[in-house]
């Protein structure tokens, strides 16, 4: 019986399995068999993958939204900090996805899962800072409130997007491991 989300058409079969598997739970099946090394990266991917979905959120209000009879999304200052979120959430993906398959492949995603998680971290916090330059000071408002666009899921994406760079780790400590581990470089 397949397993699906909001994705459904993003399948893929998986090859220890008889039943097939959406691309996003067949990476978080791969990222639960991490070990603790990876736990970090594994951790902040999953928020990462539903930070897509608050993106396509904010695409779509820039897309619908008219300032001076034009949408927001044909002004520049909006459109190309998104079309860059667009890259960078691309990138997070084959990251993410690389994970999972060094995993699956039995190697240990040593510093490639920090490469991960601080990239997904910093993401998901960049895409707060967009947000709240697109919505403006409605992007402030909490959820519940009538006037808070996207239901004031910019808000709480903000509030808690600076607590992902430390928690699990932070984004210093991330660097480090990749540079000792993956680069080689000396811990001095």
């Amino acid at each position: 019986m397949p397993v699906t989300d909001d994705h459904s058409s993003d399948v893929v079969q998986a090859s220890t399995a008889p039943f097939q598997l959406a691309r996003q739970d067949l990476l978080c099946f791969f990222i639960r068999e991490a070990g603790i090394d990876q736990y970090p990266a594994v951790v902040r991917l999953q928020r990462v993958i539903g930070s897509m979905r608050t993106y396509n959120q904010l695409v779509d209000y820039a897309r619908e939204t008219q300032r001076d009879g034009k949408p927001l999304l044909a002004r520049s200052s909006v459109r190309l900090p998104l079309a860059d979120l667009k890259i960078d959430f691309e990138v997070g993906r084959n990251l993410a996805y690389r994970v999972a398959w060094m995993q699956g492949a039995g190697l240990v995603p040593n510093y490639e899962a920090s490469v991960a998680k601080m990239f997904g971290s910093e993401l998901v916090q960049r895409l707060a800072n967009v947000g709240v330059g697109i919505l403006g000071l409605g992007g402030q408002l909490a959820p519940g409130s009538p006037w808070a666009p996207l239901e004031g899921s910019i808000e709480t994406l903000y509030l808690s997007s600076a607590a992902l760079t430390i928690a699990a780790g932070t984004s210093e400590v991330q660097r480090n491991i990749i540079a000792s581990r993956g680069l080689g470089l000396p811990r001095d």
